[in-house]
């Protein structure tokens, strides 16, 4: 049974993403999108981040030329198959109302008007 509250779209692009590692410092990861949905993003990145990480992620949407710039809770992490790499999937968490309006739209452009589930 599908869990997933929102329509997500696929939509692969490259983005950098940054977290706090162990020990305070800043990490910034290069990822690969695989989709986006009004409340998150499923990620592949070669580097394990553990499930509650508070990712920073800054995604260009390319079809509506905007930039959303939010914060994201690691919720689940699974080793892609025969691949050096991890799928994550990430929650998007104080996502703002100008934000929320922005993906909505990109989401509707994507889908042709589908609304969701």
């Amino acid at each position: 049974m599908d869990k997933r509250r929102a329509l997500r779209v696929k939509e692969e692009m490259s983005l950098t993403v940054t977290y706090a590692a162990p020990g305070g410092s800043r990490k910034a990861l290069q990822v690969l999108s695989k989709d986006i949905s009004a409340t998150g993003m499923q990620l592949r990145t070669p580097d394990f981040v553990p499930v509650g990480t508070r990712l920073q992620v800054e995604v260009l949407l390319h079809t509506l030329q905007k930039m959303i710039q939010t914060l994201g809770v690691v919720r689940w992490v699974r080793e892609a198959d025969g691949l050096a790499m991890y799928e994550v999937g990430m929650e998007f968490e104080n996502l703002s109302a100008e934000n929320a309006s922005v993906l909505r739209q990109f989401i509707q452009v994507r889908t042709g008007g589908q609304q969701d589930k």
